[in-house]
């Protein structure tokens, strides 16, 4: 092979090389990007045990009511003392938060706005750490029930400013506090699953009649003592005809997206009636890119592979044809001496 070849393969190799260098970086961004796939780790902290997050998600005209999340939280007390696994006496080792959307229509001083209502419970903002622009988040121990979080657009339309923690809307004729105002998530992923207008954060029992809230969408931290156990006690102990349980906790590593790639176009088809929220939409693009990364890695280290793979069989035969070149030169000088003693005995 020329020097002029060898250079040119070298000169792609690199190429090559750095290019997925960059896709293993990409994918490793992609991966930490969505906070709301992180409640593991941040519920987590600075403990040696192992935490696992699971999402449910319901079919349209199903759901889950509050009587189910408290008799499961029950369940989990129980499964966690089978597994030998005792909360500790301040905390707990299982946190969850539940959700349901709706539209309200909310009233400020600068006048009235139809929003995209997210009535929450249990710790929805672990799950959902939104950046606040001001004030503070709403809490599932708060005993009025009479605070509501906007983001930014509704903010604005509301009151034209950001800090407005403080300020009072009525909603349905109901005086509410704004505890905060959010700002939205700002990667790809969520800006493009985020098709709602302004929206409003406000607890479940301000957005239906008592007694009459049903969940869409239910999320929780587990302890995670061997793995899948955590999937399994949701699956166990939260059924619903037609519900989804995604364990978001490792959906992106290599062995999900390889399950991904093999399955090809079936996730595509939706037939359960499921409508995602905007956080699991984005978790699901970001899936899709990280499978478009990952082949675009297999098919760069290909080339380096086989070049490699070639150089070592050169290598192998240059090696294999000097050993029998060097057997042949030893084999020659054998006879040679062998010849000369023969001569010499002659004489």
């Amino acid at each position: 092979m020329s020097k002029k070849r060898l250079i040119i393969i070298g000169l792609i190799i690199v190429i090559m090389l750095s290019l997925l260098s960059a896709t293993i970086i990409r994918s490793g961004s992609l991966k930490t990007m969505l906070q709301s796939q992180l409640a593991a780790e941040r519920f987590r902290g600075r403990s040696d045990s192992s935490f696992a997050q699971v999402s449910c998600f319901y079919p349209l005209g199903s759901g889950i009511n509050l009587n189910t999340i408290l008799g499961f939280r029950q369940t989990v007390k129980s499964k966690l003392l089978e597994a030998s696994l005792t909360e500790p006496e301040t905390g707990s080792l299982s946190i969850d938060a539940y959700s349901m959307t709706g539209s309200l229509t909310v009233k400020g001083f600068r006048g009235s706005y139809t929003a995209s209502a997210l009535g929450i419970g249990g710790d929805y903002f672990l799950f959902h750490p939104l950046i606040l622009r001001s004030g503070s988040y709403i809490f599932e121990d708060d005993p009025a029930h009479d605070k509501v979080v906007l983001d930014e657009e509704l903010a604005w339309q509301l009151f034209g400013a950001y800090n407005v923690a403080g300020m009072e809307v009525t909603i349905n004729g109901a005086v509410f506090i704004v505890a905060g105002v959010v700002q939205r998530e700002r990667d790809f992923a969520s800006e493009k699953a985020y098709t709602d207008k302004a929206g409003i954060f406000i607890p479940y029992q301000a957005l239906v009649e008592p007694g009459q809230a049903v969940f869409s969408s239910y999320e929780v931290v587990l302890p995670e003592p061997i793995s899948g156990f955590a999937k399994k006690v949701v699956s166990e102990g939260i059924t619903a005809e037609g519900v989804e349980v995604v364990q978001n906790t490792g959906r992106f590593d290599t062995g999900k997206l390889w399950s991904i790639l093999t399955s090809f176009g079936e996730r595509s088809m939706q037939t359960s009636g499921i409508i995602y929220p905007y956080w699991e939409n984005a978790a699901r693009l970001v899936e899709d890119h990280l499978v478009l990364l990952l082949i675009c890695s297999i098919l760069l280290s290909l080339f380096p592979i086989f070049c490699l793979i070639i150089v070592l069989v050169r290598v192998a035969v240059k090696l294999r044809s000097k050993k029998k070149a060097a057997a042949d030169w030893l084999d020659n000088q054998k006879e040679k001496i062998t010849q000369r003693i023969w001569n010499n005995n002659r004489t």
